[in-house]
């Protein structure tokens, strides 16, 4: 009760700090109608009214129309919501009727003009899409849907002369490769099928030509003279064959001419396309053959080295040419399986998973380690959950926040004085894990301290049942009696 000016200065204080408290809350929370209620100077009522209308103005413009009507207080504001409804509205009724979406934009139509452009902006979408489709099923050659989309005669035009000109670029595709079952397939007027039936009549000369060159420069003479049909080819071939034989004095004086140069050519072609046998066969030299063998030994390696490195130990063993290498790459395999067999067991052994990493010890130490980190971790997290129980779950018992006290006439001294209660420790466990006198005596100690801090807040607030519930002496239950 208040006795003085002093006194009620604290209250009108009190009082005035919870109507603070309470105006920014409904501040905060946007109830700025609440707010303006306990505002009282000129300042506090301009800052509502600016917040308002800024909430009002934020609800136009995220198109919250029914919350900014609520919020309107003049017809002016209505009339800004209303613009604002009404600019939505044709926004939404352009942007159904640009993605061709007519029955959604007639949804915002009100008006006969708007209807009519909104089913014009369909029909013009519609068209516009028919026109894309066209273009796509004749880029892509499917000239039966092509024509699906077409609807005025240049468009029918413009596809028939597409279809044909890829037509005859197949025909003439099908004539160079020797599809020649195709090629009667594109042949449409007697011309083209002349045309296919020539090509099809000269391709044996041709493979037959192709061949007998590529016989001489393979040095296969044999295949060559069998694929020779006139005296002047066999005499090439002979003559080929003869410069083959004296080819090794011919590359040393120089005089090997054009066969020489093709010879080389096509001899780094195949060290180059890794073809071993072609290779070697264009070798006239040692020296070459020698260079040869080196190019495929150093390829050789490294498919080995690449195949190792992606741990394909069992690939790469069918690349090697002795003993000594499967050898080889069975100890790199073995030295690489311990290196990862370790790495498993020191990854298992940190996030403490100890089966597994036992699954993979192999030696007594770490068999021995294993179990070292096991123990030391299990005594770490008994350490931690005696800890962990034994500590006390309870409130600040000198009060309660300012935020559970808010009451606009006064503030009473049984709220300022009350006490929230909770969960104090769970003792039954913390004795569980006691493995120690002394453990279990700190256990002790610390239950009875908060027992008695419990009596003595039950005793502060006159709780008979809870200081009775915690009292274990005669004078402690005296006391409590004392309380009735």
């Amino acid at each position: 009760m208040c006795v003085g000016p002093e006194d009620f200065a604290k209250v009108s204080a009190a009082q005035d700090a919870a109507r603070t408290e309470w105006r920014d809350y409904e501040m905060s929370c946007g109830n700025y109608k609440t707010a303006m209620s306990y505002s009282v100077t000129d300042e506090e009522i301009a800052e509502c009214e600016q917040a308002r209308d800024a909430m009002f103005k934020k609800e136009c413009e995220t198109g919250s129309y029914k919350k900014a009507l609520k919020q309107a207080k003049t017809p002016e504001q209505v009339a800004e919501v209303e613009k604002y409804q009404e600019a939505g509205r044709v926004a939404w009724m352009e942007y159904h009727a640009a993605c061709g979406d007519t029955s959604a934009a007639l949804k915002y139509a009100v008006t006969d003009e708007e209807e009519e452009k909104c089913k014009q902006a369909g029909i013009d979408k519609c068209e516009s899409n028919r026109k894309e489709w066209l273009a796509f099923y004749t880029e892509k050659g499917d000239y039966r849907k092509a024509e699906e989309c077409c609807v005025e005669p240049a468009e029918y035009e413009a596809v028939a002369a597409k279809k044909e000109e890829d037509r005859k670029a197949w025909l003439k595709y099908a004539i160079e490769t020797a599809d020649y079952k195709s090629a009667e397939q594109y042949a449409v007027d007697e011309a083209e099928a002349a045309e296919v039936a020539a090509s099809k009549a000269a391709y044996p000369e041709v493979c037959r030509s192709q061949w007998r060159v590529y016989y001489l420069e393979t040095k296969q003479y044999k295949k060559a003279k069998d694929c020779s049909v006139t005296p002047e080819e066999v005499a090439e071939c002979e003559a080929a064959e003869a410069r083959g034989e004296g080819g090794v004095r011919a590359a040393q004086t120089g005089h090997a001419g054009s066969e020489e140069q093709s010879r080389t050519e096509w001899k780094a072609y195949y060290v180059e396309t890794t073809q071993y046998e072609r290779a070697i066969g264009m070798c006239i030299t040692p020296e070459e053959e020698a260079e040869v063998d080196a190019s495929f030994e150093a390829v050789r390696q490294a498919h080995v080295a690449e195949l190792k490195k992606k741990g394909k130990y069992h690939e790469a063993k069918k690349y090697a040419l002795s003993d000594e290498e499967v050898k080889a790459c069975d100890e790199e395999e073995d030295a690489n399986q311990e290196v990862c067999r370790v790495e498993w067991y020191k990854y298992h052994l940190e996030c403490g998973k100890y089966k597994e990493a036992k699954a993979l010890a192999v030696t007594p130490e770490e068999d021995a380690e294993c179990d070292k980190a096991e123990s030391e971790q299990l005594e770490t997290n008994r350490t931690a959950w005696l800890g962990y129980y034994q500590a006390a779950r309870f409130a600040d018992l000198g009060g309660i926040s300012a935020g559970s006290r808010r009451d606009l006439g006064g503030v009473s001294a049984h709220l300022l004085g009350s006490r929230t209660l909770q969960e104090i420790g769970d003792y039954t466990s913390a004795k569980a894990l006691c493995c120690s006198k002394e453990e279990d005596e700190e256990c002790s100690k610390i239950f009875d301290q908060y027992r008695s801090e419990w009596l003595r807040y039950a005793m502060d607030n006159k709780d008979y049942a809870l200081a009775k519930k915690y009292s274990v002496t005669p004078e402690e239950l005296a006391a409590c009696e004392a309380l009735k």
